[in-house]
């Protein structure tokens, strides 16, 4: 970069989409940890956490006022499978069964603490991890499934394209 030029930032994949705008010129060139280079974002991280946050607790909202209406008799099945889906919730034989993100197959302490109550107080004590990254739970009834996707964005953690047709993690191993 020559001159001073203002730039949008986006980064789209792992589960989350995060945008900032920033300042970047010759002497700004991997110094974006000035905070007068971020410009606007939803937070204070560059391209970040906070956005993913703000979004994972507005779906989460969103997903208990879908399943009161579902359960109330207001939101028919067929119209209720595409949002559940879309928020990681399939409906089995027996039970439903949650899928929920780890993006960059990465947790933190905090996230496997909340994973492991979900286990606890929503599921039968345990969880499975899929090839593709993801935990999935069978057991949980869809009843309560408001208060497990709550807890999920306490952690900022969530559901969302891990089921139906979606682009999925994609893992790799760099040798």
């Amino acid at each position: 970069v020559s001159s001073e030029q203002i730039v949008l930032v986006a980064d789209i994949g792992g589960g989350t989409s995060d945008f900032s705008v920033v300042r970047v010129g010759p002497q700004r060139m991997n110094k974006l940890d000035r905070k007068s280079d971020i410009l606007a974002n939803h937070g204070v991280h560059v391209a970040g956490t906070d956005f993913d946050r703000h979004m994972v607790h507005a779906r989460a909202a969103q997903f208990r006022d879908q399943l009161r209406r579902h359960l109330d008799g207001e939101l028919p099945d067929e119209d209720f499978r595409a949002l559940r889906l879309q928020n990681g919730w399939y409906v089995q034989r027996h039970a439903p069964m949650l899928r929920v993100a780890v993006p960059y197959g990465e947790l933190s302490s905090r996230q496997l603490h909340q994973l492991a109550r979900i286990a606890r107080e929503f599921d039968r004590d345990y969880g499975h991890f899929t090839t593709r990254q993801n935990l999935q739970y069978n057991w949980i009834p869809l009843a309560r499934a408001a208060d497990v996707m709550d807890l999920l964005a306490e952690v900022d953690m969530h559901g969302i394209q891990t089921s139906g047709n979606c682009i999925r993690n994609i893992t790799s191993d760099a040798l």
